[in-house]
């Protein structure tokens, strides 16, 4: 069994979360976000409008 370097599992900040178990490289891909760029003043308007789940990211 391969032991995988990045788990996901249970964070005390937002519920679940990514966990790197070694130094990872500069340039390692972790994830890829294939979902709508916005900016913080949209998402912040949207978060008092709009039902549902919505993620947030920061980079």
């Amino acid at each position: 069994m391969r032991l995988r370097r990045i788990p996901a599992r249970r964070s005390p900040m937002h519920g679940r979360g990514l966990f790197a178990l070694q130094p990872l490289a500069t340039s390692y891909r972790v994830i890829e976000y294939k979902g709508e760029l916005t900016s913080w003043p949209r998402t912040a308007l949207r978060q008092r409008s709009e039902t549902g789940h919505m993620f947030a990211f920061g980079l």
